[in-house]
């Protein structure tokens, strides 16, 4: 069995999933990768990446690096991307996993809606900057990030528990993440199609969990065998701040898949 990770971002790179899902290597085949014109990847390109594009790219390095069934993993942006491999690709993929997923119409809005309630007058600047399209290197990518990292978080007291150390940030895979218009189309569609096993894991404390779509809760329920688990005490990047009860969540539904013994929704 392998895990396929896919991250979010955009304009992150897959670095801030390790160490935290590393321990899950002890029962399958982990494979991360940077997508497109994000991290170590090139970033020379000429043509619009949009959906399609990644997900072609997600496929053909589940071909070459994925071994036995194949579990896609996409967090935050990811899972869009991960969802598309999986509803594309039922013959590749035996399972799909969402952390905390940005699938509804409506996300770009519920993060507007947070960051204008709980954020400070420098977080708000950050986010206008941000998401209006304005920045222009990565600098100024990794400076809005670190503005506003406090908010997808349940407990920054720690801060990031070193999620970034090793993160190239690419302020044209961000660009291009904003031209494509995510936060404002509906990607959840795809869910009632799939027949494979399906799991959904958030933070309580996730920004994403205000969803007025519902959340991990509501996506989950619209897979035919959905499942969702929400984790206290974690926010956006909850593997992070409770990276035992992340995992145990995975192995659990792991080894479901691999019994075919998968809960009912």
């Amino acid at each position: 069995m392998s895990l396929l990770f896919i991250h979010g971002g955009m304009g992150l790179d897959h670095t801030y999933f390790r160490p935290f899902m590393d321990p899950l290597a002890e029962r399958a085949r982990l494979v991360y990768f940077d997508q497109r014109l994000a991290g170590r990847s090139p970033r020379d390109g000429t043509s619009p990446v949009d959906l399609a594009c990644m997900t072609r790219d997600a496929v053909a390095v589940a071909g070459e690096a994925c071994r036995g069934k194949v579990i896609v993993a996409g967090h935050s942006f990811g899972a869009i991307v991960a969802l598309s491999v999986a509803a594309s690709h039922p013959d590749l993929v035996h399972g799909f996993i969402g952390l905390s997923h940005g699938l509804s119409p409506t996300i770009g809005a519920t993060l507007a809606s947070y960051v204008a309630e709980r954020g400070t007058e420098s977080q708000k600047s950050a986010a206008t900057q941000a998401f209006g399209g304005k920045l222009e290197t990565d600098a100024g990518y990794v400076s809005a990030w670190r503005d506003l990292l406090p908010l997808y978080f349940h407990d920054f007291g720690q801060g990031d528990r070193g999620l970034f150390d090793r993160v190239q940030f690419s302020v044209v895979a961000f660009t291009e993440f904003l031209a494509y218009g995510i936060g404002r189309l509906d990607y959840r569609t795809e869910l009632p199609r799939l027949r494979m096993p399906v799991l959904f894991i958030g933070g309580e404390s996730d920004w994403c969990e205000r969803d007025p779509c519902g959340g991990s809760i509501g996506a989950a329920k619209l897979a035919p065998n959905g499942q969702a688990r929400l984790i206290p005490e974690a926010g956006h990047f909850g593997f992070a701040e409770q990276p035992e009860q992340f995992r145990d969540a995975i192995n659990e539904w792991l080894d479901a898949v691999a019994t075919g013994n998968e809960p009912e929704a």
